[in-house]
């Protein structure tokens, strides 16, 4: 007997889409921030559906990107939606908040569609700082040769060169260029000072080595004092206030690879409601040894392509064909299953070890006060 079957059919809007499209079309009475806010979480509850299937959706969430139009949130919905028509908005945020810590992501996301950006970013030796600073915090490895190039360069102004270096010191092989340069001559003194100072207080214990030898005075004592001993950092009295602005330092790095509600990088996992989940003690040992316990889908990989290239992060996804690699910073790596030689499970943490060890007993415990205040919402009476 011959079976029938019907055509598959595109499958129906979720309910939950429905009712969020028809929000997000309509118009929304009140103040005009309370409206953004109210489209923005809606959008954010539509995260990883396909728009390309349903235009009108599509239309609601490029309506509600052009009311963000110079806001932080404009930046997570273009890059979340891929809204690649609305590029240009992210170039007038760059202009005008290129220090905003929602600055890096705006960048990542352009150089993902658009490679050759950092080229025409750094091609101009009068590049302002603020941005050159943005540029260090996307934490893209790839644009450190022409930040080198900035910080070595006797030509470029000396406000110039100084971000340069700062933009270099937030990712591990940026600092090792700043050694490398500053080793070889190529900084006046002031720089050599600065530079000796930023590479003492970098947040890898490989890097801090470096600075010996380098500068005047405290930047030639060996480094890497060790981590603050967990019985007096758990009975001292932490402030929330300092342990917040401790948190945010770009030597401490943690926004470099975690969020905090909008803020920071999405790599990690989102520091958000962490104090409802780990207690103080928890917290202290996921930071001062993050290898004990990697979380699941946390785990980091080493790739070796058969052209010798090596790609570490974190497998976002994976099919038949093709492997996407998540990096620190939030970048993301393609690479075709048929290049793969070799992939690796890591038995080290990708959040790099030492990270406290500068923060001092008061220091942590702050950084630990602060993390315990991140708790989720009070549920609704």
């Amino acid at each position: 007997m011959t079976r029938h079957t019907r055509p598959s059919q595109p499958r129906p809007w979720s309910g939950l889409a429905v009712a969020l499209a028809l929000l997000l079309l309509a118009p929304v009475h009140g103040r005009p921030d309370d409206a953004s806010d109210v489209a923005l979480e809606a959008v954010r509850r539509l995260k990883g559906t396909d728009l390309s299937a349903n235009p009108a959706l599509r239309a609601a969430v490029e309506n509600v990107a052009d009311r963000l139009r110079g806001q932080p949130a404009s930046v997570e919905v273009i890059r979340d939606f891929d809204l690649r028509s609305r590029a240009g908005h992210l170039v007038e945020f760059l202009a005008a908040h290129p220090e905003d810590a929602a600055a890096p992501d705006a960048l990542r996301y352009l150089a993902r569609i658009d490679p050759a950006l950092p080229g025409k970013l750094l091609a101009s030796q009068a590049v302002p700082p603020a941005l050159l600073k943005a540029i260090g915090r996307s934490g893209q490895p790839e644009w450190n040769d022409r930040l080198a190039s900035l910080l070595s360069s006797p030509a470029a102004p000396a406000g110039v060169r100084e971000a340069a270096m700062d933009a270099l010191i937030q990712n591990e092989p940026g600092a090792r260029a700043v050694a490398e340069v500053a080793r070889k001559g190529g900084l006046p003194a002031p720089l050599l000072d600065r530079a000796a100072e930023g590479l003492r207080n970098a947040r890898w214990p490989a890097v801090r080595e470096l600075a010996v030898g380098l500068g005047r005075g405290p930047a030639a004592q060996p480094s890497t004092p060790g981590a603050p001993p967990r019985d007096l950092v758990l009975k001292a009295h932490g402030d929330v206030a300092r342990g917040a602005q401790l948190l945010r330092r770009d030597s401490v790095g943690c926004l470099a690879c975690h969020k905090v509600r909008a803020e920071g990088s999405d790599f990690g996992p989102a520091l958000t409601e962490i104090g409802s989940k780990l207690g103080k003690d928890a917290l202290y040992d996921a930071i001062v040894e993050p290898s004990a316990g990697i979380g699941f889908g946390y785990e980091g990989w080493l790739v070796v392509t058969r052209d010798g290239d090596e790609h570490v992060g974190m497998v976002a996804s994976e099919t038949d064909s093709e492997l996407v690699l998540k990096q620190a910073g939030g970048n993301s790596v393609r690479i075709r299953k048929a290049d793969v030689a070799r992939k690796d499970k890591q038995a080290q943490s990708l959040m790099p070890a030492g990270l406290a060890d500068n923060l001092g007993v008061q220091g942590l415990a702050d950084v630990l006060a602060y993390l315990a205040t991140l708790r989720a919402p009070a549920p609704s009476p």
